[in-house]
């Protein structure tokens, strides 16, 4: 009689269903705090970026570490 090793050893790795959702809704998260801040950055006046230390094309750059960095 022959005897059948198991395949899933050979699978290759998918991730589980529930890790890819976290990853899509860590994501969505990390958008809408990044859309939040460009809206409230693009908001300021030239003066107030300037307090910040930035100025209007540093906005994209800014949201993005604001985001990343929780600043």
């Amino acid at each position: 009689m022959a005897v059948m090793q198991g395949s899933a050893s050979h699978a290759p790795h998918t991730p589980n269903i529930f890790q890819r959702i976290g990853e899509f809704f860590q994501t969505l998260a990390s958008s809408i705090q990044y859309a939040k801040a460009m809206q409230a950055l693009c908001s300021l006046s030239d003066a107030e970026l300037k307090q910040l230390g930035i100025t209007r094309s540093d906005i994209p750059t800014y949201a993005e570490k604001v985001v990343n960095e929780g600043l």
